[in-house]
């Protein structure tokens, strides 16, 4: 939690200047173009990361099944 609020500043300065160029409107249509972007990249990670991290979850007893 603290690395992502310590880079906060950073995004928040980053969207300021973007706004200030191209437009809030714009700005903000960026921004969420972007996050849709990264979770459709990131669903299709799901299933390796479930196969890699499924048998340490069980080894650790957090998962009492295979995902």
């Amino acid at each position: 939690m603290t690395g992502f609020l310590g880079i906060l500043p950073f995004g928040n300065l980053f969207f300021g200047g973007l706004a200030d160029q191209i437009g809030v409107t714009n700005a903000l249509l960026f921004g969420g173009a972007s996050c849709a972007i990264r979770a459709y990249i990131f669903s299709r990670q799901l299933p390796t990361m479930r196969k890699i991290l499924s048998p340490i979850y069980a080894e650790l007893g957090l998962s009492s099944q295979s995902i």
